[in-house]
This record gives C-alpha cells, sequence and structure tokens, in this order.
C-alpha cells in the first residue's frame, strides 16, 4: 500500500537569492499510470537550480531539482521494478516549465527515467548521478570518439565536466581540460592529458594550431564563439549545454553553419530523461569505470541554503550531494 500523508519539499514563491528556499508540507503524491512512487534518499544541487531560482518567474511556486535517487515504495502491474528496488534517474522537473522538482521526500517517477542503482554506491550519495552523467551521454551520443581523438572539455572539474573528461578518456581520446589553478592537479588525477589554466593562458591562443575533434561547452559565450569558429575540425562535433542568457541567434547560426557543411557538426542541447543511458551508467560505475566526484553533502531541509550559495561560488569540485535519508 502506498504511504499516504504528507512529505516536506523544498520550494520557492517567487525568483530571488538562497533565501527565497522554504521548507513546506505538501501531500504525498498519487502515482501515475506507467510511474513507480519513489521514496527519496538524496537528489543534488546543479547550476541549473540556482539559475531558476534567481530568475524563474513562470510556474510558481516551484520545487526544484531533477535527481532522483531512492526506494520503490509502490509499483503498477508488469512494472519490472519491486517494492524495496533502490533506483536513479533524472526527472525533467528542473526546467522553468515544470512546478514539480525532486527535492522532495517523495517523487512518482516514470518507469523510462530511471535504473537500478548501483550496489557499490549509497542511495544517499546516489543522487548526484543522474543530471551530469545523462548531460555527459547526451552530449556524446553523436561523437565517434576513437583512439586519439583530440577532446576538449571546458570547465572539467565541474560536475557535468567531471563525467565528460572521464568517459572521453575511457573512450580512447586525448582529453584536454581547463580549469582554474586550484583544479590543475585534479584534472590530472581525473586522467587529462593537457590541463588549461584559464586564468593565465587563452584556450583558443594556445590550440590555434592544434584543433580538437570534439569540444564539449558548460561554459558558453565568448568560450563557444572561439571554439566554434577556430578550435573544431569541420569533421568532428561540438556540443553547447544551454545556459540562462545564452545567445539564440549564434545558436542558430552555427546549427545552420554545420547542418550546410560550412562548419562542425553543432548542437545545443538540455538534458533529457533516459533510462537506458541512466542503467548504463550505473553499470560502469559498478564495474569502477567511472567514478562519482562528490565534493560536500548538506541536509536538505535544514541546509539547502547553504548548499545553494556554496554551489554558486563555482568553487564547486564535482557534486553538491543534498542528503534526505542517510543510509
Amino acid at each position: 500500500m502506498a504511504p499516504s500523508g504528507t512529505m516536506r519539499v523544498v520550494v520557492y514563491n517567487q525568483p530571488g537569492d538562497a533565501s527565497v528556499l522554504m521548507v513546506e508540507e505538501r501531500p504525498i503524491p498519487k502515482r501515475g499510470d506507467g510511474e513507480v512512487l519513489v521514496k527519496q534518499y538524496g537528489t543534488s544541487v546543479n547550476p541549473v537550480d540556482y539559475k531558476m531560482r534567481s530568475s524563474n518567474k513562470e510556474h510558481l511556486p516551484k520545487v526544484p531539482g531533477g535527481d532522483i535517487s531512492g526506494i520503490i515504495e509502490e509499483v503498477g502491474s508488469g512494472s519490472k521494478f519491486k517494492k524495496g528496488d533502490g533506483v536513479i534517474g533524472l526527472a525533467p522537473w528542473f526546467w522553468m516549465s515544470f512546478k514539480e522538482g525532486t527535492y522532495a521526500e517523495y517523487v512518482s517517477a516514470k518507469e523510462e527515467w530511471l535504473a537500478y542503482c548501483p550496489k557499490s554506491l549509497p542511495l544517499h550519495e546516489a543522487g548526484q548521478v543522474p543530471l551530469v552523467s545523462l548531460t555527459c551521454w547526451q552530449a556524446m551520443s553523436d561523437w565517434n570518439i576513437r583512439p586519439g581523438s583530440r577532446v576538449l572539455v571546458h570547465a572539467g572539474s565541474s560536475g557535468v565536466g567531471t563525467w565528460v573528461l572521464q568517459t572521453a578518456k575511457l573512450r580512447g581520446a586525448h582529453v584536454v581540460s581547463t580549469a582554474g589553478p586550484k583544479n590543475q592537479e585534479f584534472l590530472k588525477e581525473l586522467g587529462a592529458d593537457e590541463t588549461i589554466n584559464y586564468h593565465e593562458h587563452d584556450f583558443a591562443d594556445v590550440y590555434k594550431d592544434k584543433p580538437f575533434d570534439y569540444i564539449f561547452d558548460s561554459v558558453g559565450g565568448e568560450n563557444t564563439v572561439k571554439g566554434y569558429t577556430k578550435l573544431i575540425n569541420k569533421s568532428g562535433a561540438y556540443t553547447e549545454i544551454a545556459n540562462t542568457g545564452t545567445d539564440q541567434n549564434r545558436v542558430k547560426e552555427y546549427t545552420e553553419m554545420g547542418k550546410e557543411g560550412k562548419g562542425a557538426k553543432y548542437k545545443f542541447m538540455i538534458v533529457e530523461p533516459n533510462g537506458k543511458w541512466m542503467q548504463e551508467i550505473a553499470d560502469l560505475i559498478e564495474q569502477g569505470k567511472l567514478k562519482c566526484i562528490k565534493d560536500r553533502t548538506y541536509d536538505l531541509f535544514t541546509q539547502v541554503r547553504e548548499a545553494h550559495e556554496f554551489q554558486e561560488t563555482g568553487r564547486a569540485r564535482g557534486k553538491v550531494i543534498l542528503e534526505i535519508v542517510k543510509e
């Protein structure tokens, strides 16, 4: 029988700084057709969470978050899952067009969003995985990396950057990554072949005569202009992650250039749920081929404001976890 009653959620009623985040009681959601009810053990802070919180004026009040990690409480007939299974996955609710979110004690999620959680990863920490790892998988889905392919990863020490760097190395690429001075050695420990301290060097000048086959760009702005127009082979692919304030005219221009063969293939993306890819990632974690990089952990209901404030400093190395139930 599904639990009844209320649950705690984190919500904001208006855009603003981290002080607008509040804890409220809401009814536990009812499971819809094709959905399972998950008791959340953990989730995480992603940059999109604080960017939406600071600027989103639509679909309020809004519960942030997209990462799911917990125990299944209720399933429908014919489900591949059963009550008590540990699962992880991504819900699309992190974006501004949804009022729901995963900063909550329970979520009702579509089965096709979910995968079995790696047994080696505690559920209260596994909420760090879905959004960033699936961003990596989607970004690289049409990259034909071969041994020796040259890959540039911007912000390699970020939550998603750590995944792209590791995955590119796993597939045999020669990886170059940008980061600040304190993360140069960290990038090398993750497997980067070369690193760039962007405080001291302009990557476009350093590699103007050594172009890349693939570029992953979660920074945008002038980085994208330099990378796409100067540093990418026409036979390669450039992936840019959606950011608030992205120049949509430039996105259209580069997309058309790629389609017309005037430049490399260009993809501008917002990550989407994908349970099949999520299971592939979970299996690689279980096999020890990919590592989860945790910066620090906060309690969702007592420390969420501090968690957002820290994420906004840009100093996080890997992920900031929001713990709900500790195993």
